[in-house]
This record gives structure tokens, sequence and C-alpha cells, in this order.
């Protein structure tokens, strides 16, 4: 085809720049395909939120330092003493 052009004096008619039929099927298959991708990014995008939203609200609080010294008092230890290490620890209610 480039010998065509080249011996036809450089001249192009309409006919040897279009793309054709192939050329449109081709652009089609490709813009199918990068539907289908985005389309599955944004499931798993959606799907991976979910799960972490499940996993923030199922995970219990970490204890701050009021329920840490509500704790010790139950103990019958002072607020913010250590424990001692030769008692044994005391037993859950």
């Amino acid at each position: 085809m480039i010998a065509e052009f080249a011996l036809a004096g450089g001249e192009a008619d309409g006919s040897s720049a279009s793309s054709g039929f192939l050329g449109f099927v081709v652009f089609f298959a490709l813009a199918l395909a990068v539907w289908f991708l985005v389309r599955n990014m944004t499931g798993r995008l959606r799907r991976m939120n979910y799960a972490e939203t499940q996993r923030t609200q199922d995970a219990p609080a970490e204890p701050d330092d009021a329920t840490a010294a509500e704790a010790d008092e139950r103990a019958g230890a002072a607020p913010g003493a250590e424990p001692d290490p030769d008692q044994p620890p005391p037993e859950a209610p």
C-alpha cells in the first residue's frame, strides 16, 4: 500500500485514508474491553470500601485512659499503679 501511494505521486484519495470496517470493529472491541474493565474495577472498589467499613465497625474500640483507670479501681489498685507481681491477677466478674 505504501508503494502504491509512492507510485501515485504522493497524493492521497479519500479511500486510502479511511480505516474501514476492520478499524471500526477493533475500536469497538477496545472500547468494550475498557468498559468491562472499568465496571469490574468499580465493583471491586465498592466491595473493598464495604469490607473496610464493616471491619472498622466490628472492631472493638481500644480502651482509653479512663477505662483503664476504672478497671484498676475495680481490681482494687490505685489508679495508675503497677500491679503487684507477687499476687495473682484478679478474676474477671
